[in-house]
């Protein structure tokens, strides 16, 4: 009798398209999902990423915490996950953005605002080219600034344009001063337990 060996050959994986969906249709179901994910609406597609974790809220309380020690100098508010339309087929949630009283008003009045500065908690789950693109796509839109914060290496990458970067970690400044003046800190200060 024939002895047979061989192996289980594993079925290639089918990589699912996209499915495209209209912003209407995207709003209505992804928009105010609470899941621990944040959605946004890209040119017909959902982009799908980690929202910002409770374990994490102690970065936005201090960013938060030190607007409002510069507010009376400036006024204005640091706010998370607000809706931005970015061009008009790109409809994102920054973690957190910064508007000027002006930008409120304009807001108010159902003018689309771009935020002066934002800030992208990254994840790790985020992929780099997607980071990379997001930036540029900020930058297209007007924003001036644009911090991405790594919890995990508790490091901040500060851009002034999409290709001009600042690493800063522990006692190194942050600053956001060229779309918000006084906005300067340190890494170990954003890190604060």
């Amino acid at each position: 009798m024939a002895n047979a060996t061989g192996s289980l050959i594993e079925p290639k994986q089918i990589a699912k398209k996209p499915r495209q969906m209209s912003f209407t249709a995207f709003y209505k179901k992804y928009a105010a999902r609470v899941d621990g994910f944040k959605y946004e609406w890209n040119d017909g597609f959902i982009e799908k990423t980690d929202a910002i974790k409770q374990e994490e809220l102690y970065i936005v309380e201090n960013l938060t915490d030190f607007l409002y020690s510069i507010k009376s100098l400036i006024g204005g508010i640091l706010t998370s996950e607000i809706e931005t339309w970015t061009s008009d087929v790109k409809w994102r949630k920054p973690d957190m953005a910064y508007f000027s009283k002006a930008q409120i008003t304009m807001a108010s009045e159902k003018i689309n605002t771009i935020p002066t500065f934002v800030i992208e908690l990254v994840s790790k789950n985020d992929d780099v080219n997607d980071i990379l693109d997001k930036n540029i796509e900020y930058f297209k839109a007007g924003v001036k600034v644009v911090w991405w914060i790594f919890p995990k290496q508790k490091q901040v990458h500060v851009y002034n344009s999409y290709n001009d970067v600042m690493i800063c970690d522990a006692e190194t400044i942050c600053s956001a001063e060229a779309a918000v003046p006084y906005f300067s800190l340190t890494v170990d200060a954003i890190f604060k337990k």
